[in-house]
C-alpha cells in the first residue's frame, strides 16, 4: 500500500486527473450500461412471452381457415415464412390421430457467450393449441420459441454500449490531456526557469500566461528573480570593490616594504660595510659585522619576496601574461613542482582585471602546492570567442565528485570562494573538475568586452 501510494504521489497532475476521471466515468458508464441492459432484458422477456402467444394464436387461426378449403400448400408456405421471420424455431402440425402433417424448423446460432445467456435467463417456450372446425377437432399446432435471437440482440446492444463508453472515455481523456497540458504549460516554464536560476542564470524571466491561478505565481517568480539578480549584482559589485580596495592596500604595503623597509635595510647594510672597513676594528668585530651584513642581505631578499607576493611590480609594468610566467617559475623554484606555461599574447585589459586574474592563478597554484600532491602543473591561456580562458591543471590525487561539490559549497573554502567571486565580478565563469588519481583542472573564462573591471 505504501509503495502504490508513493508511486501515485509521483505521477503528474494531468495523469492523476485522467486516471481519476477515467475511473469515475468508467464506473458511471458501466452502471448506466448495466441499468440499460437490465431494463432491456426485462422488456425483451415480456415481449418474447407475449409474441409467442400471439404467434400461436395467429398460426392456429390461419391453419383453421386454410384447412377448411384444403389449401395445404399455402399452409406449409405460411409456416416456413413464420419460422424465417420470427423467434419460432419449430412449428409442428399434427392431425387428431397424432400423425405429423407438417413440421418446419430452423437452427439458431448463439452469438452471446454462455455466461451472458445464463445471466439474461430467458427460457425457451413451447405452446400447443387445438385446431377446431365446426366443433370437430382436426388436430393441433405446436410451436417452439427459442430466445437465442433475443439474447443475441441484447448482447449486441451491450457491446455497442460498452464501445460507446470506451469511445467516450478516450475522447474525455484526450480532452483532459489537451486542457491540462495547456493549463500546466506555464508551470513547466516556471519549473524550467527555476532550474536555470539554480544553475546560475538569474536573468531568466517568464512571460505571464494562462489562468489567473497560474499568472500570480509567475509574476511573483519574475519579481523574485529580478530582486535576486539585483542583489547578486550589488553583491558582485561590492565584492569587486572590496577586492580592488584590498589589492590597492596590498600594493601600498608592498610599496612601503620596498621603499621604506627595503631602503632602511639597504642603508643599514651600507653602514655595516663602512664599519667593516675601519682600520682600527679588530678581527672579532669585523666577523660580527660580516654576519650582520649577511643577515641584512637575507632580510632584504625576504622583503623583496614579500613585496612580490603582495603585489608583483611587474604586473603593472609588464602586464598579466609575463607576470603569470614569472610567478610559475618562482612557484617551481619554491615547491619543486614542474610547471608548464603556454600563454597567448598579452590582451588589453585594465589593471584591476589583470590583478584579479593573477590572483585566481596564484590561488590555484597555492591549492596545488597545499593539497594536490602533484609533480606537474600546466597553465594555459588563450582567447576563445571573445573570451579570455585560463586553465590550470595538475596531475595530483584529485577529488571525488561529491567531495569536490562539498568543498565548492563549503563556507570555509575561502580560496575557492575568492576565485569564484573574482570570476563573477568580471562577469565570467569558474569551472572546477577533478578525477580521483588524475588531477584537478580549474578553468576561468571572462569576456574580453565585459562591463566589469
Amino acid at each position: 500500500m505504501k509503495l502504490s501510494s508513493f508511486a501515485w504521489s509521483r505521477q503528474s497532475l494531468s495523469i492523476r486527473m485522467m486516471i481519476g476521471v477515467g475511473i469515475v466515468m468508467m464506473v458511471v458508464g458501466l452502471l448506466l450500461v448495466a441499468m440499460v441492459v437490465r431494463g432491456d432484458i426485462r422488456m425483451e422477456r415480456e415481449q418474447f412471452s407475449r409474441r409467442s402467444t400471439e404467434q400461436l394464436e395467429f398460426i392456429r387461426v390461419s391453419i383453421t381457415e386454410m384447412a377448411v378449403v384444403g389449401d395445404y400448400a399455402t399452409i406449409r408456405q405460411m409456416l416456413r415464412t413464420r419460422v424465417a421471420d420470427s423467434s419460432l424455431d419449430r412449428i409442428t402440425w399434427i392431425d387428431n390421430t397424432g400423425h405429423s402433417i407438417s413440421e418446419t424448423m430452423r437452427e439458431l446460432s448463439a452469438e452471446a457467450p454462455l455466461w451472458f445467456q445464463n445471466l439474461v435467463g430467458i427460457n425457451p417456450i413451447m405452446e400447443s393449441s387445438a385446431i377446431e372446425v365446426g366443433g370437430t377437432i382436426y388436430g393441433s399446432i405446436t410451436i417452439n420459441a427459442n430466445p437465442t435471437h433475443v439474447i443475441n440482440r441484447i448482447y449486441s446492444r451491450l457491446i455497442i454500449g460498452l464501445e460507446a463508453t470506451v469511445l467516450a472515455l478516450v475522447l474525455l481523456f484526450s480532452l483532459i490531456a489537451i486542457i491540462t497540458t495547456s493549463a500546466l504549460r506555464p508551470l513547466r516554464s516556471l519549473e524550467s526557469a527555476a532550474r536555470k536560476i539554480g544553475a546560475g542564470d538569474y536573468s531568466v524571466r517568464i512571460e505571464p500566461s494562462g489562468s489567473s491561478d497560474v499568472r500570480g505565481p509567475i509574476e511573483a517568480f519574475n519579481t523574485m528573480a529580478a530582486q535576486v539578480e539585483e542583489l547578486l549584482a550589488q553583491q558582485r559589485i561590492s565584492a569587486g570593490r572590496m577586492d580592488d580596495i584590498r589589492e590597492e592596500q596590498t600594493k601600498i604595503i608592498a610599496r612601503e616594504l620596498h621603499d621604506s623597509l627595503g631602503g632602511n635595510l639597504t642603508m643599514l647594510k651600507l653602514g655595516l660595510s663602512t664599519l667593516s672597513e675601519e682600520p682600527n676594528a679588530d678581527h672579532a668585530c669585523k666577523e660580527k659585522i660580516q654576519s650582520l651584513i649577511k643577515l641584512s642581505d637575507s632580510t632584504i631578499h625576504l622583503v623583496r619576496e614579500l613585496t612580490s607576493a603582495l603585489h608583483p611590480p611587474m604586473l603593472d609594468a609588464l602586464g598579466m601574461m609575463p607576470t603569470i610566467k614569472w610567478y610559475a617559475v618562482e612557484f617551481s623554484r619554491m615547491t619543486g613542482i614542474v610547471s608548464h606555461v603556454d600563454l597567448c599574447p598579452e590582451v588589453r585589459s585594465s589593471k584591476e582585471r589583470n590583478a584579479a586574474l593573477f590572483r585566481v592563478v596564484q590561488e590555484a597554484l597555492t591549492n596545488v602546492a597545499r593539497h594536490a600532491e602533484a609533480s606537474r602543473v600546466s597553465i594555459q591561456a588563450c582567447e576563445e570567442d571573445d573570451k579570455l580562458v585560463i586553465e590550470i591543471s595538475d596531475n595530483g590525487k584529485g577529488l571525488p565528485e561529491g567531495m569536490l561539490r562539498k568543498k565548492a559549497n563549503d563556507s570555509g573554502s575561502f580560496g575557492l570562494i575568492g576565485m569564484r567571486e573574482r570570476a563573477q565580478y568580471m562577469r565570467g565563469d569558474l569551472d572546477i573538475s577533478s578525477v580521483p588519481g588524475r588531477g584537478t583542472t580549474i578553468t576561468v573564462s571572462v569576456p574580453l568586452t565585459s562591463k566589469g573591471p
